[in-house]
């Protein structure tokens, strides 16, 4: 369970950055060239574990996992669903129709209300709860009752930080960067830029063929 459980970690987290290198267009990923730079990510985040298979990596692997794990991560995935809760999330459902090519009609209303809550209330409570949490029950590392210096836990303070300081750096830019007083700056980048780019009959007809292809492979290969 623990071999699946690593292999599934480390898929997720591969595909993650890899979309973040695509969507930032620094490299043409079509063709073989995607899977090209997964071989280089891939190789880069081998020669970055090789440290921890040493006889002192599990202090290294400690480190790691007790400041950028947890606390970080309920962090970062508090401040996503805020900023659903700002962009709007009859926004948020629509962008997802489009990407999939969904109708309007596809999902029930109660899976459709289930998933709204989880974004706007639930997510947004539980993960701020349990970062609360987290914050208050902290402690200085320790492993096999050792307890880690002080320029390791400065260091791991450092790690962790280095996974959310971008969403302020980006804040204070966008908002120096804006025109207008410091309100109208804060009131004009919190209003969401929605632009639809297929409209709800397309995305009909885009569903109803899909759904229609479907039937016809089931037909052809003998499937109900």
């Amino acid at each position: 369970m623990m071999l699946l459980l690593g292999l599934d970690s480390q898929f997720v987290g591969v595909e993650g950055l890899i979309t973040a290198i695509d969507d930032s267009k620094f490299f043409n990923m079509r063709g073989y060239r995607r899977t090209l730079v997964t071989g280089v990510v891939c190789l880069i985040l081998f020669i970055c574990g090789l440290p921890m298979m040493t006889e002192g990596g599990m202090y290294i692997f400690q480190l790691l996992d007790y400041y950028s794990g947890s606390r970080i991560i309920v962090l970062i995935a508090l401040f996503e669903v805020l900023a659903i809760s700002v962009y709007g999330i009859d926004r948020y459902f629509n962008n997802i129709r489009e990407m999939i090519g969904m109708s309007k009609g596809c999902m029930s209303q109660t899976i459709i209300f289930y998933m709204k809550s989880s974004y706007v209330f639930l997510t947004p409570i539980f993960s701020g709860t349990l970062f609360v949490m987290c914050m208050v029950g902290y402690k200085n590392l320790t492993y096999a009752g050792r307890p880690y210096p002080l320029w390791s836990i400065i260091m791991g303070w450092s790690l962790a930080s280095l996974s959310v300081i971008m969403i302020p750096i980006v804040m204070i830019i966008k908002i120096l960067r804006s025109k207008g007083t410091f309100k109208e700056r804060i009131k004009y980048l919190i209003q969401p830029v929605y632009k639809s780019t297929q409209n709800p009959a397309f995305l009909g007809q885009k569903y109803k063929s899909l759904t229609a292809n479907v039937e016809l492979n089931n037909i052809i290969t003998g499937q109900k």
